[in-house]
């Protein structure tokens, strides 16, 4: 400590000029101190952000196959209230809505006489809309496949309008709020809710499947550094020309009153836009049937579709080797009366439900698994059938997607992966707890076959080469083999 403190004494004496200058970089009062440092700093590093997420984009750089993952992950936990709340998320980014909040803003503040805060607040605004401009010219990025959407939108990927305009308006608004109190616990709370808005408003558009990851990630760090740009650029201002007025002068009680009149009608015309917007029709697509012959089920399969179930990123893992045909009717009636059951959802309750029933020999049959994707879908349903009642360490799994395909112009054709969970391993290679399955899974395949004849389930069923014979790794690195058959079971028709 004292070489350091010897070296600084040192650097200080022999170069003055350049001590006096970095001291008063970091000092808070100077008009280009320490603001004017900070700001410089975080610009610096949005702009390295933004550049190398550009190029990820503009190379395909191999990292950008986690925008596939991300994604694909943002499915697992589709379903109907989030996607509704994602919606209402999403749509406060809409420049409709930030346009409507902006005229209030710009009225509360022409009534506080806060003129750089109005005109900043401007910039700040249409600044945004000129880098989407820009940016939607230059890259002319792709959106994410279909398959992958919850809401359709129009117009390229790059950037997300949504996610600059959530920045460059509620980032602003909570520079403002953030100014007006000395209170370093109210100030905390203020910057924490402010980019936990626009940190949902960028997870929303990837939720939808509207935008690739990195287009978010780009568009927030592209919007920080303009907004560190305007923040660092009004503190300067404010330090060289004491006039200035950033902070209002009125009582903190009756502006709070302004704001909370503001909010009300903003959040009151946010909802009417999302309940009146054509974006919730697109809620939950249907698939476009494509009818067929039953057999033409086979070659059409063989022809179209994929084989192989994926892992996030879309590398292939298990081959399909189940098909069904029937009604979803059909389909859950088969295994109800074979003896298995539908899988509960994998959420963080149930998750933690099945560790509480596996350490503690608890019955939970339904018991969820880890989640698996063909055609870049998470599975549509799964089921499952214990061994042993009240272990979870060995039993029968399935994961089931439907298909585009139908026949008799109402049972769909439905595609499966089954195996048998003979163990719960601790390690894995997504890092948690997971079933180890039997290589065999061949074996499990025939299983099944026989358990639905036995139970007259099936009316009839058929085998057929699905892919070559071949041995490989699941999504968790177990180990498989099969000689690259598949079954099709055709479904008696629910009776009930």
């Amino acid at each position: 400590m004292g070489r350091l403190l010897y070296i600084v004494e040192r650097f200080t004496f022999r170069h003055p000029l350049i001590t006096q200058f970095l001291k008063r970089r970091f000092t808070p009062d100077e008009a280009f101190g320490l603001h004017l440092t900070i700001g410089i700093a975080i610009i610096l590093v949005c702009i390295v952000v933004f550049y190398t997420t550009l190029e990820t984009i503009k190379w395909q750089d191999p990292f950008i196959q986690y925008d596939v993952a991300i994604i694909n992950l943002a499915q697992v936990f589709r379903g109907a209230s989030f996607n509704a709340s994602m919606l209402f998320l999403t749509d406060l980014g809409r420049w409709e809505v930030v346009a409507v909040g902006l005229i209030l803003a710009l009225l509360l503040f022409l009534f506080l006489r806060m003129w750089h805060a109005i005109v900043a607040l401007i910039i700040s605004v249409v600044g945004a809309e000129f880098f989407i401009l820009l940016g939607t010219l230059l890259v002319k990025r792709p959106r994410p496949y279909l398959v992958n959407t919850t809401a359709i939108e129009v117009g390229f990927s790059f950037p997300s309008s949504h996610t600059l305009l959530a920045v460059s308006f509620y980032g602003f608004l909570t520079y403002l709020l953030f100014r007006t109190t000395q209170r370093v616990w109210l100030r905390a709370t203020i910057a924490i809710l402010g980019a936990a808005i626009v940190g949902c408003i960028g997870f929303s558009r990837i939720y939808l499947g509207v935008h690739w990851p990195s287009d978010v990630i780009a568009s927030i760090a592209l919007g920080s550094a303009w907004l560190a740009t305007l923040i660092t650029s009004l503190e300067v201002r404010r330090r060289l020309k004491r006039g200035m007025m950033i902070r209002p002068k009125q009582s903190p009680v009756l502006i709070l009153l302004y704001a909370c009149i503001g909010t009300f009608f903003f959040l009151l015309y946010a909802s009417y836009f999302f309940r009146t917007h054509p974006l919730r029709t697109a809620l939950d697509p249907s698939l476009d049937r494509i009818e067929l012959a039953q057999h033409e089920i086979i070659p059409a399969f063989m022809a179209q579709l994929p084989r192989y179930t994926e892992e996030v990123t879309g590398s292939s893992t298990e081959p399909i080797n189940v098909v069904l045909v029937g009604t979803p009717e059909d389909i859950h009636s088969a295994f109800l009366a074979s003896g298995w059951v539908a899988s509960d959802e994998l959420t963080m309750k149930n998750a933690l439900r099945s560790a509480y029933a596996t350490v503690f020999q608890r019955s939970y049959p339904e018991a969820p698994g880890i989640t698996t994707f063909w055609n870049g879908r998470p599975n549509d349903i799964s089921y499952e059938k214990l061994v042993t009642k009240r272990s979870l360490k060995r039993r029968h799994h399935i994961h089931i997607w439907e298909t585009p395909y139908s026949i008799d112009g109402a049972r769909e054709v439905w595609v499966g992966a089954v195996h048998f969970d003979e163990r719960i391993k601790l390690k894995s290679r997504i890092l948690i707890p997971v079933h180890a399955i039997d290589p065999d899974i061949d074996s499990e395949r025939e299983a099944l076959r026989q358990d639905f004849r036995a139970h007259g389930v099936s009316a009839s069923d058929e085998e057929f080469h699905m892919v070559q014979p071949a041995s490989g790794k699941t999504l968790v690195g177990d180990e498989f083999f099969t000689d690259g058959k598949a079954v099709i079971i055709y479904l008696e028709p629910n009776r009930f």
